[in-house]
């Protein structure tokens, strides 16, 4: 079998880049032919020496010259400074008209019989450009769900790929919730470490030791003051930090404005930590986000515990709590500066560790891994024929998986809670001529009415932010028993989305029934997004929190309740208003005028539609519209 593997920066030392390198070797010792293509080159230096059989081609350079012959330097940096038509710049910054040009070209005549890519931006090119026959996997190193609008590309051609794969467990069950049932194999297979030897770190040793670019993500500058709480009750422990990247001047800043230049040091230029690790005492990570942290691998072969933020997703995928690492809270400095002295101060402690960590490693050998990409590969050319489209292959698997599964909604939608009620799931899944927005709203507002009513739960109906959602608000008194109302629910498939106002506080929605609301989500949040998603067969359309309810927490301020958020309407109510439980009386918005006027004042532009003519006249950031 013949693989590409396609890069942003294939020459970066980063962990992305490493574990693709460590894959294309592996599977080049067993028989595969392997590719790998780049969009940009660096400084052309990998992270491991390649076969001489394993090309690697890069098509742009850093400064956006065209390294493919297709276009001129001056046609290539004028291409390179124009916005992307098909990447917007909030998914992924790296994309311009050039790449367009490029990756058309260059991702279309691809040849191979499979194709992975890493970054949801390269799986939609690839979903666009690739014959349809061709093996399309997506690799997400990442932490999927902190990805934001980042995933939006993956999102839109979910449907066209044949596999996701994911570095952990967590990561898939989100891949399965955001997507479910779109035909395709969702299957988790972590990075491996190399299999070398490795001299194992002394029990003894007093140096705090952690390594990754220099960049925002990794939070160091965290560390760094981290470091210095536990620094003043350990004066004989150093820090040392392994990386490059943009941050080190801030960092080095940092050192000097926390009076640690004795001792922290930095080092750069050093890709191989083998030997490093064996000086080690405590490896330290403070990153906000890991997909699958290769460090912490390369760490626990070495024996070096690691105490790390509990961040999404990858720490707490490998670590076990006590056994072989310690997870901090994310972001608590403190808490990580006390987490490195109660294992500094209990060598015993830290032995014991230092073998489980070990034992945590072998799990990662390149010959378990590389089974399973086997076993996987194998898998994905059984699924279909190469002439058979992506698609339609999952179209078909998806069909074959609900030969026996009802897929209309009944007309007569039975949300009072009884035996007799309509058993849940996921996703609803209706004909394509039957969904619609009205329908989302029915079957969103009928459930939350009997959920209050059977909860005894008074509310009062509000002006929306939103116009298809609507918003209820209750007394911050029954917040608990709504909660309670929500577990107890016997209706399946519900979302809940907590929020502090209008942010969300995780990104993870709550699914009763299936999993527990977390401790700081239900302390914090005072706006609850109900929604049972609904979605045609082929998951092309589906209806999620935008048809939603909202239930806003309302707290008690003297004489008065006050809205958790500012509201279009209303910002104070009384408690009549809830034992009432009216829809309250409000002047029209300016949608909502039904008398002539003359003109129209607004700070932003807004488009109104009348009989007759507008004519918009702007002024710095004033509009005034004249009928």
């Amino acid at each position: 079998m013949k693989i590409a593997f396609i890069l942003t920066t294939g020459d970066t030392s980063a962990g992305t880049e490493h574990a693709i390198q460590s894959q294309a070797v592996g599977l080049r010792d067993r028989g595969y032919e392997i590719s790998i293509y780049s969009i940009y080159r660096t400084n052309g230096r990998l992270s491991r020496i390649m076969p001489d059989d394993i090309k690697v081609t890069y098509w742009l350079d850093s400064e956006g010259k065209d390294l493919t012959g297709m276009l001129s330097d001056e046609q290539a940096e004028r291409l390179s400074k124009a916005p992307s038509t098909l990447i917007s710049h909030a998914w992924d910054n790296q994309y311009s008209k050039l790449t367009d040009i490029v990756c058309r070209k260059k991702i279309g005549g691809l040849r191979e019989d499979a194709v992975v890519t890493t970054t949801p931006a390269l799986a939609m090119l690839a979903s666009y450009f690739l014959p349809e026959g061709t093996m399309l996997v997506a690799e997400e190193h990442r932490a999927s769900m902190r990805r934001g609008v980042g995933i939006t590309p993956l999102a839109n051609v979910v449907h066209d790929v044949d596999a996701i794969i994911s570095l952990n467990n967590e990561n898939a069950e989100w891949i399965r919730d955001r997507f479910p049932e779109y035909g395709f194999v969702s299957a988790v297979i972590p990075n491996s470490i190399p299999d070398v030897l490795r001299p194992r770190a002394a029990s003894n040793s007093t140096i705090v030791m952690a390594a990754g670019r220099f960049a925002p993500g990794k939070q160091f500058d965290q560390l760094l003051e981290a470091f210095s709480l536990f620094k003043a009750g350990h004066p004989d422990w150093t820090l040392r930090l392994f990386g490059e990247g943009p941050g080190e001047t801030k960092l080095r800043e940092l050192i000097g404005k926390l009076n640690l230049h004795d001792s922290v040091e930095i080092i750069t230029g050093v890709t191989d930590l083998t030997a490093e690790w064996a000086e080690a005492g405590i490896h330290a990570m403070t990153s906000r986000s890991e997909g699958q942290p290769l460090v912490i691998l390369e760490a626990s072969a070495a024996g070096v515990p690691t105490v790390a933020y509990d961040c999404p997703i990858g720490p707490r995928n490998i670590l076990t709590h006590g056994i072989d690492g310690l997870l901090v809270p994310l972001n608590d400095t403190e808490a990580f500066a006390q987490t490195l002295a109660s294992i500094a101060d209990d060598t015993e402690r830290r032995a014991k560790m230092s073998s489980a960590a070990i034992q945590t490693a072998k799990k990662y050998s390149p010959k378990s891994i590389l089974d399973e990409w086997e076993k996987l590969y194998s898998e994905l050319a059984q699924r279909r024929t190469p002439s058979e489209p992506r698609v339609e292959a999952n179209l078909k698997i998806l069909r074959g998986s609900r030969e026996n599964e009802t897929v209309t909604l009944p007309d007569d939608l039975d949300f009072n809670g009884t035996e007799n009620a309509k058993k849940g799931f996921n996703v609803r899944i209706v004909e394509p001529r039957s969904l619609s927005a009205q329908l989302a709203q029915d079957v969103n507002q009928k459930f939350v009415k009997g959920l209050l009513m059977r909860a005894e739960i008074c509310a009062v109906e509000i002006p929306s932010y939103s116009y298809y959602r609507q918003t209820l608000a209750i007394r911050e008194e029954d917040s608990l028993r709504l909660l309670q109302a929500l577990s107890r629910s016997p209706q399946e498939g519900v979302c809940v989305r907590a929020m502090k106002g209008n942010s969300r506080l995780s990104t993870k929605d709550w699914h009763p029934g299936v999993d527990e609301l977390s401790e700081y989500d239900r302390d914090l949040a005072n706006v609850f997004r109900v929604f049972i998603p609904i979605s045609d067969e082929l998951r092309r359309f589906t209806f999620g929190s935008v048809f939603a309810v909202d239930i806003e927490v309302w707290s008690i301020d003297q004489d008065a309740y006050v809205a958790p958020r500012s509201n279009p309407g209303v910002d104070r109510l009384l408690n009549d208003d809830f034992l009432r439980g009216s829809v309250l009386p409000e002047a029209p918005l300016w949608d909502e005028i039904n008398f002539p006027i003359d003109a129209v004042y607004t700070w932003l532009m807004i488009v109104i539609r009348t009989g007759v003519g507008l004519r918009t006249i702007t002024t710095l950031s004033k509009t005034v519209h004249t009928l």
